[in-house]
């Protein structure tokens, strides 16, 4: 996003929020769920919605912030690394 706009995903959070929070309430009256739980569930699709806006603000921001994490999970590996075979006997082949 190109100049300072600062209303956009607040505004998109926002939203995201209430649309899923509507989708969690359907979903859980589809589902037959009691009355607790139609709250939770409608709390669940709201709060993964606003999770995608935050996830999407982040990407915009530092867009390799994203990949970045990814690979300190994956041990640092980088695109063209390859890892170690690691032979481990197979249960299932008979010896």
């Amino acid at each position: 996003m190109a100049g300072g706009e600062k209303t956009l995903y607040p505004m998109l959070g926002v939203g995201a929020f209430f649309v899923m929070f509507w989708v969690g309430f359907v979903v859980g009256y589809e589902l037959g769920l009691s009355c607790g739980l139609f709250l939770l569930n409608a709390l669940f699709f709201a709060c993964t919605g606003a999770w995608c806006v935050v996830r999407l603000e982040i990407a915009d921001a530092h867009p390799s912030a994203l990949r970045q994490a990814s690979r300190h999970r994956d041990g640092g590996m980088r695109f063209g690394e390859s890892r170690p075979a690691v032979l481990l006997p197979n249960p299932f082949v008979p010896r």
